[in-house]
């Protein structure tokens, strides 16, 4: 018997998303300084709400419940009462559950971020859990002020606007993201964005929160939607980790631990409401232009073939009519200017319509078919063949009238030595060839090749005839 393995049982994900929650809200709590308990960034709810919006079913009812088991641990560990750690958790599961709703309600469905407008959709739908979120914790604490729900609004909406579009970026929409370069430049860019920002965080001599700033636009011009979230989560934490050691260029602000809390988490919500949707522009702008080019590639091709099928016959494989007459114009063109020869050989299959009579049309097709066959194969200086009409086909040659007439003759034995037909009877053709003549017109040279033929069959088919000029 199989043993049962974790990954069978539907709880790998789930175990990782309450991991990772525990380890957010943990680190959150202890490493920001906050209001009434409440931290200055909780990055959880983004974590949670991503599992939300991309999981279905019982796979996400069970990241729910992980999560909710993190969410008490991590509130226990900060020393909180069982009353409150409960009705934070509480709270804290509504928002990434009303978020997750809202947004599949505004986008109908959808699980990635595609457009500007599924950016403005989740800030929406984080908006309305917010606000959820902050009533019941407010319930939660009893008699709040409104310091506390603005602080804990801001908390929880930043935390989920921040993480969620981590999640949220679709794998085959980043194929099509801007990127300059190499792919190893994104990494570039991604590390220049860390290190600029510990290093403006780390020191407390100048007020530098607006280089992480240009180097985020670099990220989001370079990297895309992914890199762009990525970007502003990594501001975020270390902003946070160094604000809450004292360091950093919210340390400068003269005000209140609330004001100077305040004012990072307004930093972070204009970074997030300038750089994601110019990322998701510009990948959109990308994406267009990758589905235009590959449009123009598939018009093209689409094109070509139509153009081959234009110049081939569908049933024997041979040129077209459009086809052949076209390159004998330009023959007769090239003739005219240089002097080359140039002779033509009309073939018309004898009593075709005798056998489409006696066996039918599928027949005659299958004879018509066989007899291209065996002229294309029969000589290589042949330069173009092709069907001009129902039985009659027309062959190009640079080669003056007598070995034009050679060639005819052997095409002509080749077709009374062959199996051209499986009924029992003799398919022949009859030949008539036609040289050019200088300042000839195409119409001229087609209708002495014509008559040629025609005194081909009055004179007892299956034979050559070369026009006289």
């Amino acid at each position: 018997m199989r043993r049962l393995s974790l990954h069978d049982s539907g709880l790998v994900l789930p175990a990782v998303v309450g991991l990772s929650y525990w380890l957010a809200a943990a680190s959150s709590l202890w490493l920001t300084a906050g209001v009434d308990g409440v931290a200055s960034l909780w990055p959880a709810s983004g974590i949670l709400l991503g599992a939300v919006i991309r999981f279905n079913g019982r796979l996400r009812l069970t990241c729910i419940l992980m999560a909710a088991l993190a969410s008490l641990a991590a509130n226990a560990g900060a020393g909180m009462s069982a009353r409150v750690s409960i009705g934070f958790t509480v709270a804290n599961m509504a928002e990434a559950i009303v978020a997750g709703w809202a947004w599949f309600r505004l986008s109908q469905g959808r699980r990635t971020l595609t457009s500007w407008t599924d950016v403005l959709w989740l800030s929406v739908a984080v908006i309305v859990a917010s606000c959820v979120s902050a009533l019941l914790a407010a319930i939660t604490i009893g008699s709040p002020g409104p310091v506390f729900l603005v602080s804990w609004f801001c908390t929880v909406a930043l935390g989920m606007l921040l993480v969620a579009p981590v999640v949220m970026t679709d794998e085959h929409f980043l194929e099509a993201e801007l990127s300059v370069g190499k792919p190893g430049n994104r990494w570039v860019w991604l590390g220049a964005l860390v290190v600029i920002t510990v290093g403006a965080f780390a020191q407390v001599g100048y007020p530098l929160l607006f280089l992480p700033m240009a180097l985020l636009l670099g990220v989001t011009w370079h990297v895309g939607v992914r890199g762009t979230a990525i970007g502003i989560f990594v501001i975020s934490m270390v902003g946070s980790m160094c604000t809450g050691f004292g360091r950093g260029p919210i340390a400068l602000i003269d005000g209140t631990v609330e004001m100077r809390s305040l004012f990072f988490q307004m930093y972070l919500l204009v970074l997030f409401s300038t750089a994601l949707p110019l990322a998701v522009i510009s990948s959109s702008k990308a994406r267009l232009a990758n589905h235009l080019l590959i449009s123009a590639q598939e018009s093209k091709r689409a094109a070509e073939m139509s153009l081959e099928l234009a110049d081939r016959d569908a049933l024997t494989g041979v040129a077209s009519r459009r086809r052949v007459l076209g390159e004998l114009e330009r023959l007769v063109q090239l003739a005219t200017v240089t002097g080359r020869r140039l002779s033509i050989v009309l073939i018309d299959i004898d009593h075709f319509k005798t056998i489409n009579d006696r066996f039918g049309h599928g027949e005659g097709d299958a004879v018509l078919t066989n007899f291209a066959s065996i002229v294309m194969g029969a000589d290589p200086s042949i330069n173009l063949i092709g069907r001009i009409g129902g039985e009659e086909f027309l062959i190009l040659t640079e080669q003056s009238a007598s070995a034009s007439a050679m060639l005819a003759e052997r095409l002509r034995r080749a077709v009374c030595h062959s199996k051209v037909s499986e009924m029992p009877i003799q398919v022949t053709a009859s030949f008539g060839v036609a040289e050019y003549a200088t300042g000839e017109t195409v119409a001229s040279l087609l209708r002495r090749a014509d008559v040629a033929l025609y005194i081909s069959k009055e004179n007892g088919r299956n034979r050559v005839e070369v026009s006289q000029i």
